[in-house]
Order: C-alpha cells, then sequence, then structure tokens
C-alpha cells in the first residue's frame, strides 16, 4: 500500500469544530473535490489563520471516511493571497475485500459458504460438534479493511432456537493470529456483540481510538460448534459474520454508509 499516492474526485468539507459532520443540516464553512493528485483547494476565502477546523474527507463506495482536527497555519502579511499548502497531509484508505473460503466440515453438506446439517437425513439426535476451517485474507492490492470484526449472528427469520448452540470455538491453525479470543465464543450471540480482530498496522484518530488497518494478513482458523440436534424444530442459521467499521453493517464516520461488504459462513439447521 502507498500512503502517498493521491486519490482524485473525494469531497473535503472544511466545517466548525463542534459541527457534527453527518448531519444534512452541518454548516459548511468551505468545501473542495480532489484532483489528480489528491489534493484538494480551497478557494472560498472563508477559512481564517490560526482557527481550529474539522476537516472531513467524505469517502466514495472505494474510500474510507476520514475526520481530522487542524489548524490552518498562520501567515505573514507578505505571504497573504498567496496558495499555500496545509501539513500534514491527511491519510486515507481504499476500501478492501474480505475474502472467505470454507473447507473441511465433518457434518452436513458444504455449497460456496454454507454448511447445511439436515438433522433427520443425516439421523443425528443429542450433543454434536460440527468442525470446518475458514481461510480469510484481505483481497485487495493497495486496500484495506478498518477496524474488522467477527460477528455471530442469524439472519432476520432464522434465529436460532432456545438451546441449539452450546458453544462455538475458534482457533487459529496457520498464518497470522487476529487475537480472536479462544474461549467459548457462544456469549457473543446475545445481541451479536462484535469481536474486535486486531492486525499488525493501526492508527489513532483525532479523539484518540486506536483503529486497527487489516491489509495483507492471511489465516486459516478452525471453527469447532458444539449444538443440541433434539433442540432444532425448524430452519435457523448461524451466520459467522467478518465486516469492517467495528460491527455488522456499520455507517462510516462521515457519509454514514457502508463500506467493505460482509463475508459469511453459513450453518444451516434443517429438519
Amino acid at each position: 500500500m502507498n500512503p502517498k499516492a493521491g486519490i482524485s474526485g473525494l469531497t473535503v468539507e472544511v466545517l466548525p469544530p463542534d459541527e457534527i459532520p453527518w448531519n444534512p443540516q452541518r454548516y459548511i464553512l468551505d468545501s473542495a473535490t480532489t484532483d489528480a493528485n489528491g489534493i484538494a483547494s480551497f478557494t472560498g476565502a472563508s477559512l481564517k489563520v490560526g482557527e481550529l477546523y474539522q476537516w472531513v474527507v467524505r469517502g466514495d463506495t472505494t474510500t474510507y471516511d476520514k475526520i481530522v482536527f487542524m489548524e490552518t497555519p498562520c501567515r505573514l502579511p507578505e505571504a497573504l493571497n498567496v496558495p499555500f499548502k496545509i501539513t500534514p497531509p491527511i491519510y486515507v484508505y481504499k476500501v478492501g475485500n474480505i475474502s472467505l473460503t470454507v473447507s473441511n466440515n465433518n457434518i452436513g453438506s458444504l455449497s460456496g459458504n454454507v454448511i447445511t446439517i439436515n438433522i433427520t437425513a443425516l439421523g443425528l439426535s443429542g450433543i454434536n460438534t460440527l468442525s470446518f476451517d475458514a481461510a480469510i485474507s484481505q483481497g485487495v492490492s493497495g486496500a484495506a479493511i478498518i477496524d474488522p470484526v467477527l460477528v455471530l449472528r442469524s439472519p432476520e427469520g432464522y434465529e436460532l432456537e432456545s438451546g441449539v448452540v452450546m458453544n462455538i470455538y475458534a482457533a487459529p491453525e496457520t498464518g497470522y493470529d487476529f487475537g480472536i479470543p479462544g474461549s467459548d465464543l457462544s456469549s457473543y450471540l446475545i445481541g451479536a456483540a462484535p469481536i474486535s480482530m486486531s492486525t499488525r498496522e493501526s492508527f489513532t484518530d483525532s479523539k484518540g481510538v486506536t483503529h486497527y488497518v487489516w491489509t495483507t494478513e492471511k489465516a486459516t482458523y478452525s471453527f469447532t460448534i458444539t449444538f443440541d440436534a433434539d433442540s432444532i424444530s425448524k430452519e435457523q442459521i448461524l451466520r459467522i459474520t467478518f465486516d469492517d467499521l467495528g460491527d455488522y453493517n456499520a455507517k462510516d464516520v462521515a457519509t454514514r454508509s457502508s463500506k467493505a461488504s460482509p463475508a459469511y459462513v453459513d450453518v444451516k439447521f434443517t429438519v
């Protein structure tokens, strides 16, 4: 990834420091679009030197948003009305892609990333254990996934019945260790609480919050799920989801739009 490569066509807004950047009625002091070199030129003569402003890069579908609080530098009188650069530059990340491949399931049939477990056809009863491997990577050169997470959930209409899933474990087999806890993860099903994934690269935003950046790390994780076949009375799905921005279907800081598409494994229980 080249952090100095300019990105064209992005809208950059300058807002008062207390303005809410996603408010449709926000007060915009000045606005510009980046050129082929990634430079936004503000010519509205509405900005003052020595003032703290909120510089908001409104990313599109291929670029993450970025908010930076920065003062415009003071100028000598003889330098007035002369264009000048504000430093340091604002670095943004292009939106990557989460690649996921499932293999080696010990129970059920596998089609793509969907494991179907038909309780009746397989003659299952009582406590059973499903295991499979999931290979994950960020698949776009020069791009990244910001704040990657693992989320355990069910799609609407296919919620898990009480007592079906007893425990869930994820263990790194090969490649990078994303820091997913090695303990039972089934408690994260409550409210689909996100599980943060740590990476080699990170940055700290203007509010002092650290954000992880997934670029080249690859890994294969082994998942083990214990379930009670006798508690399954209808079709239901455990969806093991990898997503960005710290939660499932989370919104970015300025545009309030989703960025990377989630990748997931569906464990489908049928009767």
